[in-house]
């Protein structure tokens, strides 16, 4: 499944680069969170409640922020798995500056196996849509934009 999607905020690129390469920033917004602890400076491993139709439960997750090129773009990658299903993904992100604010792009790659695969490809997409709009909402509440 591939999304993208952007946004704006307010405040200045080198501020949102900078939250969003740190990874205890990242941790604190990741929706659903049960645990998250940093393994070392570019990986989380967190456990994420989900639930998808019939199949709920906890995917253990690793989450790496790589390809960072400063206050410019940021790559997140991360695996995981629960409930007889795996995930992986891909956010590419970059960061533009316009006279409104910085200009946040994305486009995401997100793999689904398993008994989730099963539910049907537009169930699917709908459910990993909301996820990625909650994120972003959580992002924008942690920097005080609504």
């Amino acid at each position: 499944m591939k999304f993208d999607g952007s946004f704006v905020l307010s405040i200045p690129r080198s501020a949102v680069y900078e939250k969003m390469s740190n990874l205890d920033f990242l941790m604190a917004i990741i929706p659903d969170k049960v645990e998250a602890t940093r393994v070392d400076d570019r990986t989380i491993q967190a456990v994420i409640k989900a639930g998808l139709s019939f199949i709920k439960g906890k995917f253990r997750t690793n989450i790496t922020v790589e390809d960072k090129v400063e206050a410019q773009s940021l790559t997140v990658r991360g695996s995981g798995s629960g409930s007889g299903s795996s995930m992986d993904f891909k956010v590419h992100i970059s960061l533009a500056e316009d006279q409104s604010g910085t200009i946040i792009s994305w486009n995401a790659d997100v793999n689904i196996s398993g008994s989730a695969a099963t539910l049907g490809q537009r169930m699917v997409d709908k459910a990993a849509k909301n996820y990625m709009d909650r994120l972003i909402e959580s992002f924008k509440n942690s920097l005080g934009e609504t």
